[in-house]
């Protein structure tokens, strides 16, 4: 455990295992917690980079919350990078984090050796006339006039969520426990969530040109198994589409890396590295 000191903001991060460096970036409410299971799982083949993003539960703010851009989280990402001497990084980013991800990834492509983008929410790639484009674009306003359960009500209802529909999707009892130990946490990073990152990140797309550039690291857009037709979903196959690229199938569904960790980092081990898919920690 450590923390690394960045402009506006002290980032905790944890760093396992041996081998080439995979940074993984959390989206939403959650932290680097909700990698951990995934890290136990690929700590025998890489070096794992998990961090709280800054506002985020360990990651605390030198000052007054403000609004957070894309920008602001790639540097972030970048400094811990160099911070920890990673040389060229594998790095996997989830759903508003994927969308940091794909930014270091056009911004400092010497830093990153491959990236897979799971569902990043690029809402702006959905149709004008999808009624869940501007129900996540008019997130923070909701918060703000209405607090914070209408917030998280209308962003379930925009990803297609429900109420306990958690409860049956995990694959063991570890799974189940890392969430139920974690969850009251994760719910009070929503403030910072609703108040200062949905909006930036809801209103930000990741430059493609530059990404589908033959020179880019590699590239892969990833969609949960579970997920058809839901909002990140949805946003990933535009994501892919805009790439000329099919997505790939991940396991479970948008918080696959959570649910069903073991499946997950098996299918992200095979992303990375093909020869490893379906290998098991040692």
């Amino acid at each position: 455990m450590s923390v690394l000191a960045v402009r506006g903001a002290h980032l905790y991060y944890e760093v396992t295992g041996s081998g080439p460096v995979l940074l993984l970036i959390h989206g939403g409410y959650y932290d680097a917690e909700s990698f951990a299971d995934v890290s136990d799982q690929l700590a025998d083949s890489f070096t794992v980079v998990r961090y709280d993003r800054r506002g985020a539960s360990r990651s605390h703010l030198d000052g007054p919350p403000r609004h957070v851009s894309v920008q602001t989280q790639t540097e972030d990402a970048r400094q811990l990078l160099s911070a920890i001497d990673a040389g060229s990084a594998y790095v996997f980013g989830t759903s508003w984090g994927a969308l940091t991800a794909l930014t270091l990834t056009t911004q400092y492509p010497d830093m990153v050796r491959a990236v897979v983008a799971h569902e990043p929410q690029a809402v702006l790639l959905l149709p004008e006339s999808d009624p869940r484009r501007a129900q996540v674009l008019e997130l923070e306003n909701i918060y703000r006039q209405r607090g914070l359960q209408a917030a998280a009500q209308a962003l379930m209802a925009a990803e297609g969520l429900g109420p306990g529909n958690q409860a049956n999707e995990f694959e063991s009892r570890q799974a189940q426990a890392r969430w139920d130990a974690n969850f009251e946490r994760w719910r009070d990073n929503a403030e910072h969530f609703f108040g200062y990152l949905v909006t930036p990140g809801a209103n930000y797309l990741p430059d493609f040109d530059i990404l589908g550039s033959p020179s880019m690291p590699a590239t892969v857009v990833a969609v949960g198994q579970t997920s058809t037709g839901k909002l990140a979903h949805e946003a990933g196959l535009a994501v892919a589409a805009r790439l000329g690229r099919p997505a790939v199938t991940f396991p479970a569904g948008h918080n696959g890396y959570l649910t069903h960790p073991v499946a997950f980092a098996s299918k992200l081990r095979g992303t990375l590295d093909p020869r490893q898919e379906g290998k098991l920690p040692s």
